[in-house]
């Protein structure tokens, strides 16, 4: 909590094993749900890992999660595949 009060941190990041017991458990669709409004209450941006489906990506956007990490998002890449990427799309 401190550290989000100074602005030392910007970002509260859920582990994956939430995503992945989510579809089958309410409690953890409801420790995410509020884990994301705790990390609002204080300022702070969430990001969840192992995002692997349209249907998991719109409940935690509903929950308010941020950001979402995993293959459904897109495959992890190195650094200059990911810029080279960028480039051909005319972000940069």
């Amino acid at each position: 909590i401190k550290l989000a009060e100074d602005g030392i941190i910007q970002y509260l990041k859920f582990d994956g094993s939430l995503t992945r017991t989510m579809e089958e458990s309410e409690s953890t669709r409801r420790i995410i749900h509020i884990a994301s409004k705790m990390s609002h209450s204080l300022g702070l941006e969430s990001i969840i890992e192992c995002v692997e489906t349209e249907k998991q990506r719109r409940e935690l956007e509903e929950f308010g999660v941020e950001y979402a990490q995993g293959y459904f998002i897109g495959r992890p890449q190195s650094v200059e595949a990911w810029h080279l990427n960028r480039k051909e799309k005319g972000y940069i």
